[in-house]
């Protein structure tokens, strides 16, 4: 389909009347800020329903929708008005065409990935020409409980002291008979 879109456009010759295109493209950065812009559209909807505060129907079958915004830089959320018409214009902005999936379903981040993230950085970092460095040797330091043992009987915490060395047990020490 995307395919025959493509060739009709092209057949047509749409662009003809245009003057050369001239690209200027130049690095931005390390895409953190990229990053930080389509994070939140990679695993949300585009509105959540509890950011949807109230609609209006109106007697001439127009209608508008209210809901919550935040301006970026801010953490305060501020009621936006617009048409039902504008409303369903900037939902459906969000949706993907036809054989289209959100970015989570495939790829190093699926839940069934067999490669480590490990492996992925030391392949980027190569890939980049810079320097990965590969610390062998042995952690000596203490190993650490996550969370200290609670005893059975009260609930309290259980404080680890030390070990102790068993007595070897002399036979017949304790006779039963």
């Amino acid at each position: 389909m995307m395919a025959w879109t493509l060739n009709a456009i092209a057949s047509q010759n749409l662009w003809s009347g245009y003057p050369d295109w001239v690209v200027h493209c130049k690095g931005v950065g390390d895409g953190r800020q990229s990053l930080r812009y389509l994070a939140p559209y990679v695993f949300r909807v585009a509105i959540g329903n509890h950011r949807i505060a109230r609609v209006i129907k109106h007697a001439d079958g127009t209608g508008e929708v209210v809901f919550m915004v935040r301006r970026s830089g801010t953490r305060r959320y501020r009621p936006f008005r617009v048409t039902a018409e504008e409303f369903i214009r900037r939902f459906l902005q969000h949706v993907l065409p036809t054989g289209f999936q959100k970015v989570r379903h495939y790829g190093f981040m699926h839940a069934r990935s067999k490669v480590s993230l490990a492996w992925l950085k030391m392949l980027v970092t190569l890939t980049l020409n810079l320097v990965y460095v590969i610390e062998v040797g042995l952690d000596r330091s203490e190993p650490r409980l996550k969370q200290n043992p609670k005893c059975t009987e009260c609930g309290g915490e259980l404080l680890f002291i030390g070990f102790e060395v068993a007595k070897p047990q002399v036979s017949g020490m304790f006779d039963s008979s």
